[in-house]
């Protein structure tokens, strides 16, 4: 009897579904020629050519590895392996992208934050105020502006030595509070007037300091210019205020509406700061063409100190960053890093007057509020408790930045420690990082979630 040998072929390999609603795009760059935008819920990610062809191969529901090979092949005439595809569905491609994978947390820098309006609460009002960003009423509006302020910030900057009554500085947090909702409500209306959707308006810790902002992240599908637009459309929308604010502070010589503007003009000058995400860091980036800024910052000044060790760089963004960009890039991580350094003193003293001296004033403001209790006085005892509020604010602000930072701290630590140990493990605790490989279908870049802020009091 002759043995027979049944020869089996390897069983073909399922290909993961992608989720329903991942749309893809041109991405409007003067200078990367060839991107695409890819979106999938709050997330945003920059790829290029090859990478879009892989997701709209994907989209065409291949079963295996091998249908997935064909489908790429015929749509960009690239050869390309069912290994070779594998690997890159295990590691350029988000696991959120596909379908039956939780969608993540979008990436934005508050520390916590909170939703105050809804989307679709804001774009009836949006789609009815798009009229303002029109040139033929921008031009007029800022000139308007500008002969206005020229009138009225001497008289705010004098008014600055004079000191509110209480009920002036109530007004003056509300005001305060008011402008900040009017200042997102500008980004999320520079955004209608471009036909692009955008998020609600919400409320929340950036560092230590309390902020608005608006989620105009789908304003990535834009051109630079009008992405532009939108990071100044929230002073914009400030500037209109100013006008009959300060037309009513110069004819009736207002004291609340004074500071009010003075505190307005300190605002738009700390929005328009680059170093921290908010309106200025967008505009850089967005004119600037470098995106993820802060990112690439970081890795800049890891591969200064990598060169000055003597060791190999290790590959990332910044290197692909060239001319123009990479002198600007420059310019900002040195810029950046002076006013690190400037503030970081500053920062101490204020950590140092918090440990030495909140304890002893909220002791005694706590004294104050039990001694009206005591003798029935309930309406100066409400007072007195306002005054403990007052000064527990940026102590317990300043705690919780410093929970956060330690936190991020103690993660990376142990982080680092556990990637150690697995060096040692494996015994590879004296290899260098080498070059990653060029695959067919580089990673796609992820993008940041668009949350322009202001200071909101």
């Amino acid at each position: 009897m002759t043995d027979s040998v049944l020869l089996l072929s390897p069983p073909a390999v399922p290909v993961p579904r992608l989720r329903d609603e991942i749309r893809i795009s041109p991405f409007h760059d003067e200078q990367d020629k060839q991107r695409y935008l890819l979106e999938s819920g709050g997330t945003c990610f920059v790829v290029n050519e090859s990478m879009r062809d892989l997701v709209l191969s994907l989209q065409e529901g291949p079963a295996t590895l091998d249908d997935l090979s064909t489908r790429f092949r015929r749509r960009t005439g690239k050869e390309v392996s069912p290994e070779t595809l594998s690997t890159l569905l295990e590691t350029r491609l988000p696991r959120h992208l596909f379908a039956g994978n939780a969608e993540p947390a979008p990436r934005t820098p508050f520390t916590v934050s909170f939703q105050l309006l809804r989307s679709a609460w804001l774009q009836p009002l949006t789609s009815r105020l798009a009229w303002l960003f029109n040139p033929w009423i921008v031009v007029p509006v800022l000139a308007a502006f500008v002969l206005v302020e020229f009138q009225v910030l001497p008289q705010a900057m004098a008014a600055m030595g004079q000191t509110l009554v209480s009920y002036d500085v109530l007004g003056l947090f509300f005001g305060i509070l008011a402008v900040g909702l009017i200042h997102e409500l500008g980004h999320a209306t520079a955004c209608a007037r471009y036909g692009c959707p955008h998020g609600g308006v919400g409320f929340g810790l950036y560092l230590a300091f309390p902020a608005f902002y608006a989620d105009v992240t789908k304003a990535w599908r834009l051109p630079a210019r009008q992405r532009a637009v939108v990071d100044l459309g929230g002073l914009y929308f400030q500037c209109i205020l100013m006008i009959p604010l300060g037309l009513m502070a110069v004819e009736h010589q207002i004291l609340l509406l004074l500071h009010v503007i003075w505190l307005l003009n300190l605002m738009m000058l700390m929005t328009l700061n680059p170093v921290f995400k908010m309106d200025g860091y967008w505009l850089l980036s967005d004119l600037s063409g470098l995106r993820n800024l802060h990112q690439r910052m970081e890795e800049t000044l890891v591969g200064a100190v990598w060169k000055l060790r003597g060791k190999q760089v290790a590959p990332s963004m910044q290197q692909t960053v060239t001319g123009a960009r990479r002198k600007i890039l420059y310019a900002y991580t040195g810029l950046a890093l002076v006013y690190y350094l400037y503030l970081l003193p500053l920062l101490f003293r204020a950590i140092v007057g918090v440990v030495l001296l909140y304890p002893a004033r909220a002791y005694d403001s706590l004294a104050i509020v039990g001694g009206f209790l005591r003798s029935g006085e309930t309406t100066q005892a409400l007072f007195a408790v306002g005054h403990f509020i007052h000064i527990s604010i940026w102590p317990v602000l300043l705690g919780v930045f410093l929970m956060r930072f330690v936190s991020k701290l103690v993660r990376g630590l142990v982080a680092r420690i556990g990637e150690g140990i697995r060096c040692l493990v494996r015994g590879l605790c004296t290899c260098e990082q080498a070059p990653s490989n060029q695959a067919a279908v580089p990673a796609s870049q992820v993008e940041e979630s668009r949350s322009s802020s202001v200071s909101g009091g």
